[in-house]
């Protein structure tokens, strides 16, 4: 495997990371909707919540534009010389 092509899959199991570590609370969400069960801090446990899963969607699509930042293709440099 070359070094662009490990980055690519570290990226992607980031991003699988990132997506169950946002789903735990969404779990405890569920949970909290139990009746006599309501903390106030629900609302900030979910907007971390949100912003995990959509940096963890993205990392797990590919990140192509962090990809391509951290690996740049060596036509274009060339072409830029």
């Amino acid at each position: 495997m070359k070094q662009k092509e490990i980055f690519e899959l570290f990226v992607r199991c980031l991003g699988l990371l990132l997506i169950l570590y946002a789903l735990h609370p969404v779990y405890l969400f569920f949970i909290w909707l139990l009746p006599g069960v309501a903390p106030s801090f629900v609302p900030q446990v979910l907007y971390i919540s949100i912003y995990c899963f959509a940096i963890g969607l993205y990392l797990l699509r590919g990140a192509k534009r962090l990809v391509s930042f951290v690996y740049p293709d060596k036509e274009k440099e060339n072409k830029e010389l």
